[in-house]
């Protein structure tokens, strides 16, 4: 039978060796719109369906359950090597979401940031130094 070691348990490891070595290093909902601008083709988007699908997910991942309104979300088309995925930002907790390209969901976290709450969060803490991980290795 061979070892496996659960994504529960790289983060969790991630996370310890972490305390006290991260700062808040989170961008505004404005700062990666701008950035995503300058490097991708990015239209508005409007879709109910897809709205509520971006308020759903990060309210899951990034808290903030209480803040309910759609009025806070903001989705884009964005096109990346010929085509195009849906992004989405939640304004009340800067969470993101994207659909259908995993590559770019992982670069809009890591691009993302941490907030000061965020870093006491063993799953959003390990994500993302895993990913930060990956990213360098494979580049």
């Amino acid at each position: 039978m061979k070892n496996s070691i659960s994504k529960v348990n790289i983060y969790e490891n991630l996370f310890v060796k972490s305390i006290g070595k991260l700062r808040e290093n989170i961008k505004t909902i404005d700062e990666m719109v701008k950035i995503l601008m300058g490097r991708y083709l990015l239209e508005p988007y409007e879709n109910k369906d897809f709205t509520l699908k971006v308020l759903e997910n990060t309210n899951e991942k990034y808290g903030e359950e209480k803040y309910l309104s759609l009025n806070n979300i903001e989705t884009y088309k964005l096109k990346f090597k010929n085509s195009f995925y849906l992004v989405g930002f939640n304004r009340s907790n800067n969470g993101v979401y994207v659909e259908g390209n995993e590559w770019l969901k992982k670069q809009l976290i890591l691009l993302r940031g941490l907030n000061k709450e965020e870093l006491s969060n063993i799953f959003l803490v390990g994500e993302y130094l895993y990913l930060k991980e990956e990213s360098y290795v494979c580049s």
